[in-house]
């Protein structure tokens, strides 16, 4: 994985859940905010992955 991909999928990533936490304030609804809250997560632990992924892939030198 190269550094560009790296970057590119962080800022994909925090867009998503810029625009979902938008989304969590302009709506009020309770299932419209869990929901929210669980994309936020997962967008979260994405990003996590995503970054293990590319220090693992820089160690076996790819």
């Amino acid at each position: 994985m190269k550094k560009s991909e790296l970057i590119f999928e962080i800022i994909t990533s925090v867009i998503v859940a810029l625009i979902f936490i938008v989304a969590f304030v302009l709506n009020r609804s309770a299932i419209g905010s869990i929901g929210t809250i669980i994309i936020v997560l997962l967008d979260g632990i994405n990003i996590i992955r995503v970054i293990l992924k590319y220090r693992s892939s820089k160690k076996s030198g790819q």
